[in-house]
């Protein structure tokens, strides 16, 4: 999870170098480390998880050209 805001302005800069500079869908796989912990303490703290869920949701909304996309 603490990379999706990198991942999610990666998505925007390569939609910005797309000449129809729109995204329809992004597709993104989140917490998968999180399933392979060997035990619930070692996972991410749901608060952290969702403050870094909506931080790169909130970078794919600030942008015109994925604000309308649909993310999977």
């Amino acid at each position: 999870m603490g990379d999706f805001v990198s991942q999610a302005n990666e998505i925007v800069v390569a939609v910005d170098t797309d000449p129809i500079r729109k995204a329809g869908m992004a597709t993104v796989l989140l917490g998968n480390n999180d399933v392979c912990a060997d035990s619930p303490e070692e996972m991410t703290d749901p608060s952290v998880f969702e403050a870094q869920y909506r931080a790169g949701l909130d970078m794919l909304g600030a942008s015109d050209a994925t604000r309308k996309a649909y993310i999977l």
